[in-house]
């Protein structure tokens, strides 16, 4: 349910193109600017300028433009954050040319969109094609079936591009779960390096599902923790991690269908304040030693 957008810096020079495109990525968004940041936002400041010198953009413009790309320069929070490099996207070398960069990057996986000063789709597309394109769009929930294979590819996109992951599901067993699983295998594939998953579910040999089940899944910098908390503490279902957070109306546990509407799973946006009260509930209830971590390696 997130997007990964490719931008040629030169779009930002665009007076038009910007505008239509500075509150467009971010973690509510369910859509992130992919870049090389450092990389990227030099060029960019470099066409912005070159654009002023050409008195394509006015002085006024141009100064709002700089003070975005310099914000973004910055250490700035999760909820701020609009460009991303995910770590599985992460290059050998930098590339000095940003259609080098594309190319290096469309080898490791296809972004969604990419967008370029000059149309040539499906490669390209100008800013003014965003709102007729199926795959900018960004619904604010889908429904899907409630199995594995379905619930996995739901949930990897978010997954592809966080590095700390935290499930929150009163019912999500912990042994014999493929969903969990697939969530191990993609976040490990992705370079994450934290999973959390909480829950008022037992597990009576937790050691030993792990070896059994999960550790031929993680590599030695992979950590993974179960917490046990008090039954229905939590009674939505969440998937937060540092770069979005969803919501899940029958949780994230696949189950064999039925011929009922239960047998699909509505995912939807969590805002970043929803996300961050959920995390703080959590700590509180390790604080105050009500929840109790049954297992971590």
């Amino acid at each position: 349910m997130y997007k990964e957008v490719a931008v040629h810096p030169a779009c930002i020079a665009d007076e038009a193109c910007f505008f239509a495109l500075r509150e467009q990525f971010g973690f509510e968004k369910g859509r992130y600017l992919i870049a090389d940041g450092r990389r990227w936002l030099q060029d960019a400041m470099a066409a912005v300028k070159a654009a002023q010198a050409r008195n394509d953009l006015k002085p006024i413009r141009a100064q709002t433009i700089k003070s975005w790309l310099n914000k973004a320069g910055r250490r700035v929070t999760a909820e701020e954050r609009q460009l991303l490099l995910p770590g599985y996207r992460a290059l050998p070398h930098e590339m000095d040319v940003w259609n080098d960069w594309w190319l290096g990057q469309q080898a490791i996986r296809n972004f969604d969109v990419s967008l370029a000063p000059s149309s040539n789709p499906p490669q390209f597309h100008d800013f003014t094609e965003l709102p007729g394109l199926r795959d900018w769009q960004v619904p604010p929930s889908c429904s899907v079936e409630r199995s594995v294979v379905a619930i996995g590819s739901a949930i990897e996109p978010l997954l592809r591009i966080s590095k700390e992951i935290m499930l929150v599901d009163n019912y999500f067993n912990l042994g014999s779960n493929g969903v969990l699983v697939e969530l191990v295998r993609s976040a490990v594939q992705a370079g994450c390096t934290r999973l959390m998953v909480v829950t008022a579910c037992g597990c009576a040999s937790p050691a030993s599902v792990w070896t059994n089940q999960y550790q031929s899944l993680v590599s030695k910098d992979f950590r993974c923790e179960w917490l046990k908390v008090p039954d229905k503490f939590f009674h939505d279902r969440y998937l937060i991690t540092d770069s979005g957070a969803l919501k899940a109306g029958h949780g994230f546990s696949a189950d064999c269908s039925k011929g009922t509407a239960a047998d699909k799973v509505n995912l939807s946006y969590c805002s970043f304040d929803e996300a961050q009260l959920v995390k703080q509930q959590v700590n509180g209830l390790i604080s105050d030693r009500r929840a109790s971590v049954i297992w971590k390696n």
